[in-house]
């Protein structure tokens, strides 16, 4: 799972809570040059220095995991951040 931290940023925006990166338990952040929200969403294909290549299989389709806080076990009550995302 690959996600870029401008869309955490973006969607920290639209909590009513913020949450952080680590809530999605990705495999691999993206610091981007560009502050571009979801441009992850659109690659087929990642390079990371001059031998890593990831390749795109499948979209990720969420369990509520994003939504249990992974420091303290706790779901969030209003479903977050899942239920914005959805917006």
């Amino acid at each position: 799972m690959m996600m870029n931290l401008s869309s955490v940023d973006d969607l920290n925006k639209r909590l009513p809570r913020p949450i952080k990166p680590i809530q999605f338990r990705g495999g691999f952040y993206l610091k981007m040059d560009k502050n571009e929200p979801y441009t992850e969403d659109s690659y087929d294909w990642v390079k990371i220095g001059s031998e890593a290549v990831f390749r795109k299989v499948a979209p990720c389709r969420r369990c509520i995991l994003p939504n249990i806080n992974p420091e303290t076990g706790e779901r969030d009550p209003e479903n977050n951040p899942l239920k914005t995302l959805k917006t």
